[in-house]
């Protein structure tokens, strides 16, 4: 009954209000000191029973996670309480009551939300496990029942889950095939039931994921291809259920998604309203769920992204960049008890900052923009410590980088050494395949550092899918000038 009353509230963003139950559920509803093992016969006798408890818990686990009120510590408990009880059940031959489809969709509903968890704490490996076992309870599902293209559709969710971790490695290559992978079987199976709104759904997320790929690998034509496939999907699907936030809130993320790869193709106009037609869509799912933490801690974090993203367009942001100084002035570190949303706020404050960097930078203040960026130093270095290999952070990284450069460049007295520095910072993210704003970086900086490199093709390179380069000066030797004006000789 409250997995029932769980999938009604869920789509039009009303979790929340299952929240009360949690420490509650999961004293009524988790096994029993010494009760349902494997060793006990009372775990099969009521199958059915012991199922629709370890549905319970895992809404339970739903509603408490990362993602939703961030009560991690109850969200674990109820998910392990869930796998505690489904274990003994296997083989499902000698339960009766109990189909493969609830069983193994319930499974791999606590295994991914156990590795959801992990991943928003930055665990990776902890959520590879999880994810892993997502993984073979769907093929554990796929093999009892070939025909039920449901479990053939949970995999593909299952192989799209692992693909997530690859990317946030930094393992790009892995992370595509994986997404590929994920996408070749929802097609399979959308074209088994092409009405199937869920399938739909996930074709979506696929290309969303296989576009953000591409857009780091500095390829914006292809990522905006399957971008706008995805957009396309996602609008007809809200159009057939407005009702749906957490409909709106994927359309929103997507245009994110679809204003960073505008941006990379050089269209700062249409990347800007783009981001600011996805922050709206973002706003509006909140106020349909005002009491999920994650969702408002993403969005400030996109109205991070939009401030950027109005300044490459050339807006003016003075109103709405002090706007959201004062916000995040608000916000709680969370680090110990909800590290996600903490990690959002972080970067979030990264964005404001640098927002203020360019804001003098276009003034032609070039003082305050060495005194600003000198201030971020150790918010940046701190992100990257958190998050190592995570792609927005190289991108931030990149933008400051140019920023300081612009500012050389402005006042003709570059520091060697210190490009040098930044660009061998940059380089682990290069040679992990990372392209776009961080090649232009990594080429600038190579640039400033030892003017006269050879390029060895590495310009071509940059700019061979479709990316457009914010800086292009830069990228030949370092343009400094002489008191007269001109390059020394």
């Amino acid at each position: 009954m409250l997995g029932e009353l769980a999938d009604g509230l869920r789509p039009i963003g009303k979790l929340d209000l299952l929240g009360r139950i949690g420490e509650q559920g999961l004293r009524l509803l988790g096994p029993t000191e010494g009760g349902e093992t494997e060793a006990s016969p009372a775990a099969g006798a009521n199958g059915a029973d012991t199922l629709g408890r370890a549905k319970a818990l895992v809404v339970i686990g739903e509603v408490n996670s990362s993602r939703g009120k961030g009560r991690t510590d109850i969200a674990v408990d109820a998910l392990n309480a869930a796998l505690r009880l489904l274990a003994p059940l296997e083989p499902l031959e000698r339960v009766p009551g109990v189909s493969a489809a609830d069983y193994y969709r319930t499974f791999g509903a606590a295994s991914f939300w156990l590795g959801q968890i992990a991943f928003d704490a930055g665990d990776f490996d902890a959520a590879a496990r999880a994810m892993d076992r997502y993984r073979l309870a769907s093929e554990r599902w796929r093999q009892q029942a070939p025909e039920d293209t449901a479990a053939q559709v949970e995999l593909g969710y299952a192989l799209n889950s692992l693909g997530s971790i690859a990317f946030r490695r930094g393992a790009w290559q892995d992370a595509e095939r994986w997404f590929q992978a994920s996408l070749a079987l929802k097609l399979e199976a959308l074209a088994r039931m092409p009405a199937d709104a869920d399938t739909r759904d996930g074709v979506a997320t696929s290309r969303t994921w296989l576009g953000l790929v591409a857009h780091v690998r500095g390829r914006p034509i292809e990522a905006l291809s399957a971008l706008d496939a995805a957009r396309a999907e996602r609008l007809a699907q809200a159009a057939a259920h407005p009702d749906e936030q957490l409909r709106l809130r994927d359309l929103g993320t997507l245009e994110l998604r679809r204003a960073e790869a505008l941006r990379a193709a050089g269209r700062f106009g249409e990347a800007a309203a783009t981001m600011a037609e996805g922050v709206a869509r973002l706003r509006q799912a909140e106020r349909h769920d005002p009491e999920n933490r994650y969702w408002r801690a993403d969005r400030l974090h996109a109205e991070g992204s939009l401030l950027l993203a109005r300044l490459d367009a050339g807006q003016s942001v003075d109103v709405a960049l002090a706007a959201l100084r004062h916000q995040l002035a608000g916000e709680p570190a969370t680090a110990g008890s909800d590290p996600a949303r903490d990690f959002l706020r972080r970067e979030a404050g990264m964005r404001v900052a640098l927002a203020e960097v360019e804001t003098a930078a276009r003034a032609g203040d070039w003082a305050a923009v060495r005194a600003r960026l000198a201030a971020t130093e150790e918010a940046m270095a701190t992100l990257l410590r958190l998050r190592p290999r995570h792609w927005q952070n190289h991108e931030l990284q990149a933008r400051r980088a140019l920023l300081g450069l612009r500012a050389d460049a402005a006042g003709g007295a570059p520091d060697r050494a210190q490009c040098a520095r930044q660009r061998d910072q940059i380089q682990p993210a290069v040679d992990a395949g990372q392209a776009g704003l961080v090649l232009e970086a990594w080429l600038a900086l190579r640039a400033c550092a030892t003017p006269g490199t050879p390029d060895d093709g590495w310009t071509q390179r940059l700019t061979a899918h479709g990316y457009v380069p914010a800086h292009a000066a830069l990228l030949v030797d370092f343009p400094t000038t002489s008191a007269k004006g001109r390059r020394p000789s």
